[in-house]
């Protein structure tokens, strides 16, 4: 009965995944925002001006991104973004979904499902099937990250693993907190 949840969860993964898709190159805010920010940071912006909504918006034209978009997350929210900062904004949106967001969506799903049992597989996959999920994966927001960090944490923190590994696991979800 187990691997039915395990089913469940594949299918309302690729529900999620066959939504996002077809958007895929799209300019929307959050990735957007990151993806600009993390860019400035890389080419020695002050972090600063970053916070600067007209400078902010300059930028964003400038990288050829036609939204408006305020930063208010700490300076470390942006981070996130470094590793597809090189990469033009459709490509690094794609690897940005398709590479981190989604695998460690999926990955952190399976986990929970794994040691919560077909209950919590079900559940599961009615979070990945949600459009909720969805929405998460088009905007690229940072959340699937954060799910990653709780469920990592949770783990190294389980029967006293690894407590300080929690808590140093734990520490970047509170600073991209935006």
């Amino acid at each position: 009965m187990r691997w039915l949840g395990y089913l469940a969860l594949a299918v309302a993964t690729c529900f999620s995944l066959a939504r996002f898709w077809p958007t895929r190159e799209h300019v929307t805010t959050s990735f957007a925002g990151y993806w600009v920010v993390a860019r400035e940071l890389r080419e020695g912006t002050p972090v600063a001006r970053l916070y600067d909504e007209a400078f902010l918006s300059e930028r964003m034209r400038a990288h050829g991104i036609g939204l408006a978009e305020v930063f208010l997350g700490p300076p470390t929210l942006a981070l996130t973004a470094l590793p597809v900062a090189e990469l033009d904004y459709p490509r690094a949106r794609q690897a940005w979904v398709l590479g981190f967001s989604l695998p460690v969506i999926l990955a952190s799903c399976l986990a929970l499902a794994r040691r919560g049992g077909p209950g919590v597989a079900w559940a599961m996959a009615a979070v990945m099937a949600s459009p909720a999920v969805g929405e998460c994966l088009e905007v690229g927001q940072v959340y699937g990250f954060a799910l990653g960090l709780h469920v990592l944490a949770l783990w190294a923190a389980e029967g006293g693993r690894f407590p300080a590994w929690a808590g140093l696991v734990a520490a970047p979800m509170m600073a991209t907190r935006g």
